[in-house]
Parts: C-alpha cells; structure tokens; sequence
C-alpha cells in the first residue's frame, strides 16, 4: 500500500512554526479521490527528503475543503530525531518538499457506534 502511495502527489501547502519554536504545523493538500479525513483520525507521513522509507503516525488536527480540495494539518511537536530534522528544516514557500499521506485511520477514541459501517 504505501508504495503505491508513494506514486501519490499529495502536495504540502504550509508548513509554519509556532512562537516557541517547540510546535510545527503543516498544511497538506491531498491528492483527489483520497478519502475523506476527519479530526482525530491519524494518518502516516512520510517525507522523502528526510528519509525515503521512514513513515510517522501523526493525529489529524484540521480537516477542511475549498475549491474542491481537500486539506489536513498536523501540529507535530519536535520530540525525537526524525520530528527535529522536519523541525530543523527551512522550508520557504517556493520549496515546500513532497509529502505522502498513508490514511486516514480511526484513532481507538473514535466511537464506532457512530458509524453505519464498521
């Protein structure tokens, strides 16, 4: 599955520091005919640029639509090695890196009475 979504463009739109420095917040434009993604569900990323076989469990934090698009966030705190080099990286907004997106999956919290299929 996840090399069939590497083939996948999904497109970063923003990626955005918090004041502290501690929290980053990336802005991920998906791919069209990618399920549709809620708030705390998780999805993997993986980053080529920082590691072509590396893929991280992050909670979706805003999911949107406009224009016909679909986008999610992740607010990803700098904790071990692989979550410091995405914060270590300058991105501008002219070279935002390519980003593959492997979800979104129901996070355990997500009540499965809520849904007419399991």
């Amino acid at each position: 599955r996840r090399v069939y979504l590497c083939c996948k463009t999904t497109t970063m739109v923003r990626a955005e520091r918090s004041m502290s420095g501690k929290l980053l917040r990336i802005d991920v434009e998906l791919s069209k005919g990618h399920d549709k993604c809620q708030v705390g569900q998780y999805a993997y990323i993986n980053i080529p640029t920082l590691g072509y076989t590396e893929w991280h469990p992050f909670t979706i934090s805003t999911a949107w639509e406009a224009n016909g698009c679909q986008y999610i966030s992740f607010v990803i705190m700098s904790v071990g090695v692989w979550t410091k080099k995405l914060h270590q990286r300058a991105w501008g907004i002219d070279n935002l890196p390519v980003i593959h997106v492997d979800g979104p999956y129901y996070a355990p919290t997500v009540s499965m009475a809520r849904h007419s299929t399991v």
